[in-house]
C-alpha cells in the first residue's frame, strides 16, 4: 500500500530578501572579525565631516553609493534566479514536471517504480488524479477548436473596419 505523504515545499526567496540577507551576513562576518581599533575607525569613518564640503558633492556621493546599493541588490536576484532552487531528487521518486493550475494549487507528474503518477497538489493536501503504467499510450488531447480564439476574433473585427 502507498501511503501518500505531503511534498517537501521549499520557500521561494526574493531578490530583495536574499540581498538583504548577504548585507546582513557580511556586516555579522566583518564585525566579528574586526578588533576593537578597527571598530572605531570604521565607526568614525561612517560619519561624515560637516565641515566644509560641497553639498553638491555630498548628495552625488550619496547618490552614487545608493546607485550601487541597487545595483547589487539587483544583482543578487539575478544570480538567485540563474541559480535558482535546488531541489533534492531520491532514485527512487522522480519529478518529471509540473504546471500551475492556480494561484497555490498545481499538477505535477512523479515517476515512482514503474509507474508514472499524476498528482494535484494543493495548500496541506496532495491528490492521486490518475495512474500510467509504463508502456500505456498517454492520449494527447486539444483544446476544442469549434469557439473562436480571441486572436481570430481581433483578425475578423480589424478585416471588417
Amino acid at each position: 500500500m502507498i501511503r501518500h505523504r505531503p511534498l517537501p515545499t521549499t520557500i521561494p526567496l526574493s531578490a530583495l530578501a536574499a540581498a538583504t540577507l548577504v548585507a546582513v551576513v557580511i556586516a555579522l562576518i566583518s564585525a566579528l572579525l574586526m578588533d576593537d581599533a578597527q571598530a572605531q575607525v570604521a565607526a568614525t569613518a561612517a560619519v561624515p565631516a560637516t565641515t566644509g564640503g560641497s553639498p553638491f558633492l555630498a548628495m552625488m556621493q550619496g547618490l552614487v553609493g545608493l546607485v550601487i546599493v541597487i545595483g547589487v541588490i539587483f544583482a543578487a536576484g539575478w544570480l538567485m534566479k540563474k541559480i535558482g532552487p535546488r531541489t533534492r531528487s531520491s532514485g527512487v521518486v522522480q519529478v518529471v514536471g509540473g504546471a500551475s493550475v492556480g494561484p497555490r494549487e498545481k499538477v505535477v507528474v512523479v515517476r515512482f517504480g514503474g509507474q508514472t503518477l499524476l498528482l494535484g497538489v494543493a495548500p496541506g493536501q496532495v491528490s492521486l488524479l490518475h495512474t500510467v503504467v509504463a508502456g500505456e499510450p498517454i492520449e494527447d488531447t486539444t483544446i476544442d477548436t469549434a469557439t473562436p480564439r480571441f486572436v481570430d476574433r481581433l483578425r475578423a473585427a480589424r478585416s471588417k473596419a
